[in-house]
């Protein structure tokens, strides 16, 4: 092993507990969890997961389901070009948001 080095963070007491109980149960310390997703980190080049928005709340999804029904963006055409919002042939990024969210 190389030699081994202290580094200090930041992190909020609940989340910390919550996720040292969750390595305990995986028979873990938080420090072995941090070395491993460092590691796997360095291995893939990258965050070794998806990083996204998470999920919206029910009264946002049904914010957006309303917005899709009622769009001209969703129908079976493939342009959009003629809508003053288009960029490029596509729809603002809220509308190609809910196609995401709902598929």
């Amino acid at each position: 092993m190389a030699h081994a080095t202290n580094y200090t963070i930041r992190l909020d007491a609940d989340l910390r507990q919550e996720a040292e109980q969750l390595f305990a149960d995986l028979g873990l310390n938080l420090s072995t969890a941090m070395n491993i997703f460092l590691r796997k980190a360095v291995e893939v080049g990258g965050i070794p997961f998806e990083v996204c928005r998470s999920r919206p709340n029910a009264e946002t999804l049904a914010a957006i389901r309303e917005a899709y029904a009622d769009s001209q963006y969703f129908g079976n055409h493939k342009g959009h070009e003629g809508h003053k919002d288009c960029q490029n042939g596509e729809p603002p990024m809220f509308l190609r948001f809910a196609r995401k969210t709902l598929r």
